[in-house]
């Protein structure tokens, strides 16, 4: 049975084994207290927002995102090693190296590194022309702080960290109910207080 008592302001709370509002695709809860709206939901579309962002800001750069290994060296397409699919890629150019960038929820980091290692060691073994690539550096590309992904929800967006960029996806509708609920509830009880204390007192 749920612990938390809920809110009358949202009825679907109250319900003591109800999990995730019955919407466990879309939210999680991990205190298991307060639903919250999943990174996996939005997460197709904080990738799609930062790929446009990063092909729309290359400024002359050879970008491309979301390829496999095979098209972005030009190599025949195999089967777990050049199967892999980088978030973003600037080439190489003159001396400068490729660098590739991993896009993850908050909580990913490892896997991300995981990831990028393995498409930078794919990239460096396999490439013809020998060119050299490493991770993504926030001298190469910074998203944008903050993506609007509907009303009231955004995700708060990191630069890269060793070529690993973070997300976090807010939903405020869900923050300014609870805060209302908890006020509410507050006022409640100061009244409660005061009435106890008017009856208690003694009259002069």
């Amino acid at each position: 049975m749920d612990t938390y008592q809920g809110f009358n302001q949202v009825p679907i709370s109250l319900h003591k084994y109800l999990y995730c509002r019955g919407n466990p695709v879309n939210w999680i809860d991990p205190s298991g207290d307060i639903p919250i709206l999943s990174n996996f939901f939005y997460g197709n579309r904080v990738h799609q927002l930062i790929y446009d962002h990063f092909l729309g800001s290359s400024l002359g750069a050879t970008r491309v995102a979301d390829q496999a290994v095979s098209a972005i060296i030009g190599v025949p397409y195999t089967p777990f090693l050049t199967a892999g699919r980088p978030d973003l890629v600037q080439y190489p150019d003159g001396i400068d190296p490729g660098e590739v960038f991993e896009v993850k929820p908050v909580g990913s980091f490892i896997e991300g590194q995981v990831q990028l290692q393995w498409y930078l060691t794919m990239l460096n073994a396999l490439d013809p022309q020998r060119r050299k690539w490493t991770a993504g550096s926030n001298a190469t590309y910074t998203p944008p702080p903050l993506l609007s992904l509907q009303i009231g929800v955004f995700a708060v967006v990191s630069p890269p960290i060793r070529g690993v960029i973070l997300y976090q996806v807010e939903d405020l509708r869900i923050t300014v109910a609870v805060l209302s609920a908890y006020f509410a509830a507050q006022i409640a009880d100061d009244i409660g207080q005061a009435i106890l204390i008017n009856t208690l007192a003694p009259v002069f």
